[in-house]
């Protein structure tokens, strides 16, 4: 559009018809006559605006503007009569989706649980580990996706003259993800094992009712077996019922994932693996928001139907993500069998530890409890903010179906901090001799953890294989926004809603926002799995890392103008 003319209606002086009749002095007669000279009406008189006979006509355009588009010459007027400033104001629910993670728990360069040949005391442990998917890595995109529901709120002015103002901002909620290892298999079992003990107890014939149909095998095994020092004790404890240890045991442990570490010895290049049998649980948790402002200037190309304007703002965003990890093992040697999901030994249940026989367990954590807990938490905040430049472009007509949108980008000073803390991510099955006994503690181990110290937490406190570590940076973080949203004049076509005053003159929303920003930093990606406590006083630490965070935002809401 271009525009070649604009120009104000200037202030008037009184109509032809002569002076008021109010205003002539005394003796004076209507419409002229002998009297005072006008010019004395300039001394103490009030502004014509302010009399009967106004100085600016309602009935004259006060702006007046000449513009091209598309080769046709427009004329705009605007006057008292002329529309007003509008002003607008938007209540949206918003459902978003964001980025998933990515990326393996552990150490890239090290090897995985199946790939190492532990022996410890010179036994080999785990015959199938060199053949056979044994405790394989995870890898964080089996998280399921992080949907998010928050609420925007927006409002701004348009000018007649085409400029206007606008604001936002949206809150999408906090929400979390989680993949549970274990609750999958465990989702694979028609009938818990407590009622397969029930069905073997009745010949497969019927259900018993006992007091033992809503327990827990597994808090049985964590509780009475796995913190039993010596395990020794707790593996030769039977129960009535349930059997004794190694048969509870059998049904509660299952082949679910390892974690590789790099423990930087030079004479294991394939570094170390941590097992995990009873818990295996990764957990995504998110939360942002933005705000935002920016101006829209006169048209740069308008028609009937499209209207173009060019616009510039700022906005802030801010972005908590996180990534935990919690972890089980019982800390025993045995032989894992590969899940499959048959029950190849007809004991009602699928997938225990042996399926071909009676399960043998022996001490491998040489720790005060064979149970270790482990845990990780890693937490990014990203506060974003700096200016936006892009086009702002409309589809329709106010009346009626109107849509909206704009297209933006940005560079963005990025402020983050991370932290991270963690317990007991070590290599638990590899052990050595105590290479200094205590011979006046007669409970002082033999055996060590080759890596580690012991990973036995106290009262819930963390072990001496604990970290923590934080860092904070500032840098550029490039940004691309992408809006879309229709307004429809529904309300007054529905029986209903149409009586209900809050409504009256309002839109339904219905839109879209896609926002990508490169450059921030990944939680589980960021963390350094290596581990090494005992020895080299080396344990997982930040290495930050970072890629592209993106969020798609759907919205529908109620548009109310002024």
């Amino acid at each position: 559009m271009l525009v070649t003319e604009a120009r104000a209606q200037s202030m008037m002086g009184f109509p032809s018809s002569g002076i008021p009749t109010f205003l002539q002095p005394p003796g004076s007669q209507p419409g002229g006559g002998s009297g005072v000279s006008p010019s004395i009406l300039n001394q103490g008189v009030p502004l014509s605006s302010f009399q009967q006979y106004p100085g600016v006509s309602p009935f004259e355009h006060t702006f007046e503007q000449h513009f091209n588009s598309d080769g046709l010459w427009f004329k705009r007027l605007l006057g008292p009569l002329s529309g007003r400033t509008k002003m607008y104001f938007n209540l949206d629910y918003v459902r978003t989706k964001t980025r998933g993670l990515t990326g393996m728990v552990g150490n890239p360069s090290a090897a995985t649980f199946a790939q190492l040949e532990i022996e410890p005391g010179g036994t080999g442990r785990f015959p199938e580990a060199l053949s056979l998917n044994h405790f394989g890595t995870a890898n964080t995109n089996i998280i399921p996706s992080l949907v998010n529901n928050g609420i925007m709120v927006s409002g701004g002015m348009r000018n007649p003259t085409g400029w206007g103002v606008a604001w936002d901002f949206t809150w999408n909620g906090k929400s979390q993800a989680k993949y549970d290892a274990r609750a999958g298999y465990e989702a694979t079992r028609p009938i818990s094992t407590v009622d397969a003990l029930l069905l073997e107890a009745a010949d497969g014939e019927g259900m018993l009712t006992t007091s033992f149909n809503s327990f827990d095998e597994r808090q049985l095994a964590i509780q009475q077996i796995l913190t039993v020092s010596p395990i020794t004790d707790g593996l030769a404890t039977t129960f009535p019922f349930f059997g004794d240890a190694e048969d509870i045991l059998d049904r509660v442990l299952w082949n679910l994932h390892g974690i590789p570490l790099d423990n930087n010895v030079a004479d294991e290049p394939g570094g170390a693996a941590q097992r995990f049998d009873l818990d295996f649980i990764m957990t995504h948790r998110i939360e942002t928001f933005d705000t935002g402002a920016y101006f829209t200037s006169n048209p740069i190309y308008e028609s009937e139907l499209v209207t173009v304007r060019p616009l510039v703002g700022g906005r802030f965003v801010r972005v908590d993500e996180s990534f935990h990890f919690f972890g089980m093992d019982s800390g025993l040697d045995y032989e894992a069998n590969i899940a499959d999901g048959v029950d190849d030994d007809d004991d009602w249940i699928v997938d225990n530890v042996d399926e071909n026989g009676t399960a043998t367990f022996e001490q491998g954590n040489p720790s005060v409890q064979s149970l270790s807990v482990s845990f990780i938490d890693s937490i990014v905040q990203s506060s974003m903010a700096g200016p936006e430049l892009g086009f702002e472009y409309t589809f329709g007509d106010n009346e009626g179906i109107q849509v909206t949108g704009s297209t933006r980008v940005g560079a963005f000073a990025n402020q983050e901090r991370i932290t991270l803390i963690g317990d007991n991510i070590v290599d638990t099955l590899s052990f050595i001799p105590n290479p200094n006994p205590d011979p006046n503690n007669p409970n002082d181990p033999t055996d060590i953890l080759d890596d580690g110290f012991d990973t036995t937490r106290v009262n819930g406190a963390l072990t001496a294989n604990s970290f923590t570590d934080a860092k904070t940076s500032t840098h550029i973080s490039p940004v691309f926004r992408q809006t879309l949203t229709a307004e429809i004049p529904i309300f007054s076509r529905v029986p209903v809603l149409k009586d209900i005053w809050q409504l009256q003159g309002a839109k339904f929303r219905a839109g879209f926002t896609y926002l990508w920003i490169g450059e921030v930093a990944d939680p589980q990606q960021s963390i350094n799995y290596v581990s090494n406590p005992r020895q080299q006083n080396l344990f997982p630490h930040l290495q930050i890392r970072r890629s592209s965070f993106f969020q798609n935002q759907f919205n529908i809401g109620i548009n109310w103008e002024y």
